[in-house]
């Protein structure tokens, strides 16, 4: 059997309600050669037999593994590992892609084998109600502006797995930012292309992230930042006031007192993380 092009890992716990919707996505894609593997953390909502029922009907190739749930960190090392594909894709199981998202960024991977990394925009959904609005403005290609801002969604990303597995793959200490760190350290690898338009739709849930949940993954945010600031003898607190302003929506020549008012609580922050 000969191995596909593209590998798409999906973590999945009782993901029932919106599951179809992504794998019928994928079904429908216009680019074929693609393996899709599901780690599932114990659903008891039917999760896996909606897959199973999709499967079937569309003739899509499914590796599944099951176990206990140990974490989206350690799932995501589990599925990259067993990726086979020159490419992978990291779909998380409520969000979704037309119909030539995979296409689009599989073109332009091949167009230069220096690129490791390639993604589009996507439009944003609340729930059920999808809007027409994109994700973000722009799209960075650059890695130092990465640090600043993650412009990309993993829906709508594809990396080369030859140097995602060079660069260490997910690593599962950046809790709800595996896929930032992973981006980052790609960066420092290969070159970063973007395709300007939206190949997708990213839910957000209201059930998806705790307020808890949201902390750890800030705090992952900086310590990504922070760890890629080491390797590239970058000044850490410089890249972190300048990611807090662009937070805040704090532009180039921003009011003394606005300034100093950011400043003072990045370094707040800072201090606190540090």
């Amino acid at each position: 059997m000969s191995e596909p092009k593209v590998s798409v890992i999906m973590p999945t716990k009782n993901a029932g309600k919106y599951i179809r919707k992504s794998m019928q996505c994928l079904a429908r894609q216009k680019f074929r050669d693609f393996e899709i593997i599901i780690k599932d953390a114990e659903s008891t909502d039917g999760t896996l037999d909606i897959v199973d029922e999709v499967a079937e009907e569309d003739g899509l190739l499914i590796k599944k593994i099951s176990g206990q749930d140990s974490g989206i960190g350690h799932a995501l090392e589990i599925l990259g590992n067993e990726a086979r594909g020159e490419f992978l894709m990291f779909h998380p199981s409520d969000d979704y892609l037309f119909p030539n998202a995979i296409s689009d960024l599989v073109r332009k991977a091949e167009s230069d084998s220096n690129i490791g990394l390639v993604y589009g925009n996507v439009l944003v959904a609340y729930g059920n109600f999808q809007t027409k609005f994109p994700m973000h403005r722009k799209l960075l290609v650059d890695k130092e502006a990465l640090l600043y801002r993650n412009t990309v969604p993993c829906v709508a990303a594809l990396a080369r797995t030859k140097i995602v597995k060079e660069v260490g793959g997910f690593r599962k200490q950046y809790r709800y930012s595996e896929d930032y760190d992973l981006w980052l350290r790609v960066s420092e690898k290969s070159r970063i292309e973007t395709i300007p338009k939206c190949i997708g739709v990213f839910r957000i849930r209201p059930d998806s992230l705790s307020s808890t949940m949201k902390q750890i993954q800030f705090l992952s945010h900086i310590d990504a930042v922070k760890d890629a600031c080491k390797r590239r003898s970058f000044d850490q607190d410089r890249v972190l006031l300048e990611a807090f302003r662009q937070l805040f929506n704090i532009h180039s020549r921003p009011q003394n007192r606005i300034r100093r008012i950011v400043e003072d609580t990045a370094r707040i922050l800072i201090d606190q993380l540090t």
